[in-house]
């Protein structure tokens, strides 16, 4: 692991400084989140880290967190699990779980880490970034425009967003989450005309989060909305018809059975 964090002075105020469990626990969390994004395996699992996450587990916790330590200062995999929660419930970070592993989020990344190039070993020069500029008809930017058409359809008073930073954040939607562009146009209209998820989502990156969970509340929606087949049902006319057609054959009238 490379690079470095930046550690704030007013860490001393805070409550994890006086437990020297909670303030390693911090210490780890930070050294092990992620400066960029990037595509991370886990098991069979593709896994999309964001700036200020990164993945654990129970036992993987208590396994890097133990080493080292003398046997009566090592915690068990629950009690490092639940300090970990601990920290959640003191809003310094989120925690994402599925029934393998769990996503941890540093909240306030970007304030405190971000803004300078911590992967690079001190002494080594910066190199000046150039921010990549998207063409008003590429999939990216027309995706951006789109969802602020709809939102203003809801709300005409949204001012004008940085169009080619959401244009970034649908270019991740589309290259790194592997989403198909038109399906992510299809769920972009329904979720601004769904009473509940236009309030909460009114950026690509709010967009990004909540895609799944969009998807699979599309897909409920229609699937409640598809028309049932009618039931048919026997028509008295067909049964006297048939009536006829029995008797005319020289068939008994009083062995006739409609329902046979």
């Amino acid at each position: 692991m490379q690079g470095y964090i930046k550690l704030y002075r007013k860490t001393m105020n805070s409550p994890i400084w006086q437990d020297p469990y909670y303030l390693k626990l911090w210490l780890y969390c930070l050294m092990k989140a992620t400066h960029k994004e990037h595509e991370q395996l886990v098991g069979n699992n593709m896994v999309v880290l964001k700036p200020g996450e990164f993945v654990t587990g129970r036992k993987a916790l208590a396994l890097d967190l133990n080493s080292g330590a003398k046997p009566e200062q090592r915690l068990s995999d629950k009690t490092w699990y639940r300090y970990l929660e601990n920290l959640q419930s003191f809003e310094m970070l989120s925690i994402r779980k599925t029934n393998k592993f769990s996503i941890i989020t540093i909240l306030k990344w970007a304030e405190y880490q971000e803004g300078e190039q911590q992967v690079k070993p001190p002494g080594e020069g910066k190199k000046k970034g150039t921010k990549k500029k998207y063409d008003e008809n590429s999939k990216p930017y027309k995706l951006a425009k789109y969802l602020v058409e709809e939102i203003r359809k809801n709300l005409p008073e949204f001012k004008e967003p940085d169009l080619q930073k959401w244009a970034d954040d649908m270019r991740k939607i589309i290259e790194l989450d592997k989403r198909d562009p038109r399906q992510a146009a299809q769920l972009i209209k329904w979720t601004q005309q769904n009473n509940f998820w236009w309030k909460n989502v009114m950026s690509p990156s709010k967009f990004r989060d909540q895609y799944d969970k969009l998807l699979a509340n599309a897909k409920n929606e229609k699937l409640k909305q598809s028309p049932q087949q009618p039931v048919k049902q026997n028509d008295s006319r067909d049964k006297e018809i048939e009536f006829q057609r029995w008797v005319q054959e020289g068939n008994d009238p009083d062995a006739f059975n409609w329902g046979a």
